[in-house]
């Protein structure tokens, strides 16, 4: 009996002096490791192309606001499987500013040149534009504009001159 509690000291000696050796450190509480990052809820394509789904994405917070920083990652594309990209990779965000509850988004010319188009695909791209957008405190509706432009139909189909709600 005695041989087994001083193995037993002796094991978690060595545990305890290991841990230090390696300069095992406590790891932060879940409070101060999420002060660095948020959770945004992007709305992707799904795969029949006719309705929204909706990812999850835990981004750092950096130097972009957050409406920024989900565009970028709407551009950056989905990553779940049966997920469809509604923005085009070479899609340009030349500047994001809010006014009062909406959201101003001025998209470069790229993001038309490259667009998919059709009045499905526009579709697409604006509604998961304004959901992901609306997901976020304070933002209500998008005005979407081209070249620092409000233009009739950014993508050619969909009427954008005015903002634009769920």
């Amino acid at each position: 009996m005695i041989r087994k509690q001083t193995l037993l000291a002796l094991v978690l000696l060595a545990a305890v002096v290991g841990m230090a050796a390696i300069g095992c450190a406590p790891q932060p509480s879940g409070e101060a490791a999420d002060q660095d990052h948020v959770t945004l809820v992007l709305y992707f394509a799904a795969n029949d192309g006719d309705d929204l789904v909706t990812e999850e994405r835990s981004v750092s917070k950096g130097d972009v606001t957050l409406a920024e920083n989900a565009l970028l990652e709407l551009i950056a594309g989905p990553r779940e499987q049966n997920h469809l990209r509604t923005l085009p990779e070479e899609s340009v965000i030349l500047s994001v500013e809010i006014r009062g509850e909406i959201a101003f988004v001025d998209l470069g010319s790229e993001t038309v040149e490259h667009h998919s188009g059709g009045s499905l695909g526009d579709r697409m791209s604006i509604d998961s534009i304004v959901h992901t957008l609306t997901e976020l405190p304070g933002i209500t509706a998008v005005q979407l504009l081209l070249e620092g432009e409000i233009v009739e139909a950014v993508f050619g189909h969909i009427a954008t001159d005015a903002p634009l709600t769920r």
